[in-house]
């Protein structure tokens, strides 16, 4: 069951590798900004974990919001950093080293 940071963590890293693989010239900070503007804040209160207690998004997450990757990668594609998409993502092959463990 992964719920908070435990979810929220390979969500932004995952949102972050996406967004460099389509956008190799942002900036960490760029990309930081493209993923916490793309946040999209829910209007209806949400359960906090480990009660029945309904509150608002803004008081279990730093800006409020769930990340949105379409709109980070849009807000990414529209930076003044003369970073533009690539065509595809790089492709990563990943390879096995030490096959006994």
């Amino acid at each position: 069951d992964a719920q908070g940071t435990s979810m929220a963590s390979p969500v932004v890293a995952g949102t972050a590798a996406f967004l460099k693989s389509y956008f190799p010239k942002l900036t960490p900070k760029q990309l930081k900004y493209a993923i916490e503007k793309s946040a999209q804040v829910p209007a209806e209160k949400v359960r906090k974990p480990g009660t029945d207690e309904m509150v608002p998004m803004s008081e279990l997450a730093v800006n409020g919001g769930v990340i949105n990757v379409y709109e980070a990668a849009k807000i990414a594609a529209s930076l003044e950093s003369g970073a533009t998409p690539e065509k595809k993502p790089s492709k990563v092959k990943p390879t096995m080293k030490n096959k006994k463990g």
